[in-house]
């Protein structure tokens, strides 16, 4: 799960690792990736601009606190 500083080419970090993280736990949770496109630049662009549908929305059973855990791992974040 590629994090948006390495998209831009910015230096990484911890935060890429986490960022990793909370894209691994949401397939774990929901069965698909945090995003889904047709081409490369338009999974980039929404890499860069937006932020996954929750976890609970996608599968029944997901406890709040572990999507509430699901939602900060995949916050953390460079400013960009």
């Amino acid at each position: 799960f590629m994090a948006p500083e390495q998209l831009l080419g910015l230096p990484l970090d911890v935060r890429t690792d986490v960022y990793g993280l909370g894209g691994t736990l949401y397939e774990c949770l929901t069965g698909v990736t945090p995003f889904t496109a047709r081409t490369r630049t338009d999974l980039q662009q929404m890499i860069l601009s937006r932020a996954p549908t929750r976890p609970s929305l996608l599968a029944q059973g997901v406890p709040a606190a572990l999507d509430a855990v699901v939602e900060k791992l995949k916050a953390v974040k460079l400013t960009i």
